[in-house]
């Protein structure tokens, strides 16, 4: 993949030792972001590193870091199932839970419970059904037993 088609790339953190031994830059495993630089070399970084625009509340500061390539995976649509709600971090104050629609990524925000436990079987943007949840920081390979 070139430079150019990375910029803008959908990816999944899966440095599990990495996000432990610095929280505060590396977030959670399955926490998804968007590639916003490609191949930087910043400070001792190796070359191939990304700068990635992780979800809000994922790490500090403004939630943009560098990342080797290795840690993470590419998203594709199929991946990030069309049919799911997918839970956002960082989101909110006042007790508010923020999920996103995984066909149009509309954002919506709930006090109280998931999409799913509240009735939400479909995204009222663009119409499409939803049969599951995918929680951040959980094991995403998990979400389809």
């Amino acid at each position: 993949m070139e430079d150019k088609e990375l910029i803008g790339a959908k990816v999944r953190y899966i440095n599990k030792e990495e996000h432990e031994r610095l929280p505060s830059c590396y977030p959670p495993v399955g926490t998804i972001g968007t590639v916003y630089e490609a191949n930087c070399v910043p400070f001792d970084c190796s070359p191939g590193t990304v700068l990635v625009q992780w979800e809000d509340g994922s790490t500090s500061e403004n939630d943009l870091w560098f990342c080797n390539i290795s840690d993470i995976s590419f998203v594709e649509d199929s991946d990030i199932s069309k049919n799911s709600w997918i839970e956002k971090l960082g989101y909110g104050g006042w007790g508010d839970i923020h999920w996103e629609c995984g066909s149009c990524h509309k954002d919506y925000f709930f006090k109280e419970g998931t999409p799913l436990q509240n009735d939400w079987h479909f995204c009222p943007k663009c119409g499409i059904m939803k049969v599951n949840e995918i929680r951040i920081g959980e094991n995403l390979e998990d979400e389809s037993k």
